[in-house]
């Protein structure tokens, strides 16, 4: 019989605070390739969107969170 232990407080929102870096880095990546490709270089450089700050990470972390809290 495989044991499972839960998880405890520390660890759900270290892995909430990663997986929030993770979404947020993913769609920044994404943010800048589209940038890049519809770019003019001939005309203009590239306007790069800004990049994420922590802040932003927490954010999202915190939202996680609160869904996970969630009871229905």
């Amino acid at each position: 019989m495989k044991e499972t232990s839960a998880l405890n407080g520390y660890e759900i929102r270290y892995n909430l605070l990663t997986e929030a870096r993770v979404i947020i880095y993913d769609n920044w990546n994404a943010a800048k390739h589209e940038a890049q490709s519809m770019a003019d270089f001939d005309k203009c450089p590239v306007k790069y969107p800004p990049p994420p700050t922590a802040e932003d990470i927490t954010a999202l972390a915190e939202a996680l969170y609160a869904f996970v809290q969630k009871k229905s």
